[in-house]
């Protein structure tokens, strides 16, 4: 297949250094740097002290006209607009397009497209964007597609079947569940990993900060309306997921180290948006929301 990546950063490189090996590859970038560099020597892929690299097209962002047989958008959230204008100027060509962002604001504007070769994913995967065309490989894990229509299952059968062993894809089926499993994570380790500045293992080996997650758990529970299974089902999804990321950083803790605006609007302000709507004073997640904020406002050169 022909696959455009739009965005360069982890994931995308990520996914065009595993994808290039069965399909034909294009990057788009919104850099001039980052562009000159992957033209001249493609994407580096770390994994240990291993380094490999593989020669990618790539081209400006602007240059994307939905020529390819599935698009993957794998900018933030908050870079999303100027990429759904792109979209409705080419609609009428789009065969296939995968959103793989964190938190879940996106859903809502994905029904607003007049297509419906639309799929959604989340990323199990730890990966950190070492400069503009190296990607270090620090857990492997899979991602997770739901087709949003029908007509897109073929293609996702597809990417299945010629994934790399090292770079699993699954299929999920209900893509609301997958999301709102991910929400969960994002909310809990991305938020306090942050605050507290520690590595998401610290959650666990802390035996103060336990008390915080059941707590903000609970609250997060309230307003996705969970019933106690539920609840405890994702709770649970969040233990083995720190467990199986004890040495990583979080990206929402990697953005403020790095003076770059976070995900907290679509990740939090997605839960205070239901939370108002359902009318659930939610003091934690409200509390949280502020202190990350706060935590963007202070940064020197923010945005850069």
């Amino acid at each position: 297949m022909k696959i455009g990546i739009i965005g360069g950063g982890a994931i995308g490189l990520l996914c065009a250094f595993f994808l290039k090996k069965s399909h034909d590859v294009t990057v788009y970038v919104r850099s001039e740097k980052q562009l000159k560099l992957l033209q001249q020597k493609g994407v580096a892929y770390k994994r240990g002290v291993d380094i490999e690299q593989t020669i990618v097209r790539a081209e400006s962002v602007d240059n994307w006209s939905a020529n390819e047989d599935l698009t993957i958008v794998t900018v933030k959230q908050y870079q999303l607009e100027p990429v759904f204008k792109q979209i409705k100027q080419h609609h009428d060509h789009i065969k296939g397009l995968l959103f793989l962002q964190n938190g879940m604001s996106h859903l809502n504007i994905l029904q607003t497209l007049s297509t419906n070769r639309l799929m959604v994913g989340v990323v199990e995967h730890g990966a950190v964007k070492i400069n503009e065309h190296t990607v270090h490989h620090l857990g492997i894990g899979a991602i997770k597609l739901s087709a949003l229509h029908p007509v897109m299952e073929p293609m996702l059968k597809k990417l299945i079947q010629e994934a790399d062993a090292s770079f699993l894809i699954k299929e999920e089926q209900n893509y609301l569940f997958m999301m709102k499993k991910k929400l969960v994570v994002n909310s809990i380790v991305n938020t306090l990993t942050s605050i507290l500045q520690a590595r998401n293992g610290e959650l666990l080996q802390n035996k103060f900060y336990f008390p915080l997650m059941e707590a903000f758990m609970s609250e997060i529970a309230a307003i996705l309306s969970l019933n106690k299974e539920e609840k405890d089902q994702y709770f649970s999804y969040v233990l083995d997921v720190i467990k199986q990321t004890a040495d990583n950083k979080s990206s929402m803790l990697k953005d403020l180290d790095e003076k770059r605006r976070t995900e907290v609007d679509s990740i939090l302000g997605y839960l205070l948006e239901e939370a108002n709507k359902k009318k659930i004073n939610a003091s934690l997640t409200k509390t949280y929301y502020f202190m990350i904020k706060g935590k963007e406002t202070e940064q020197e050169g923010l945005g850069k």
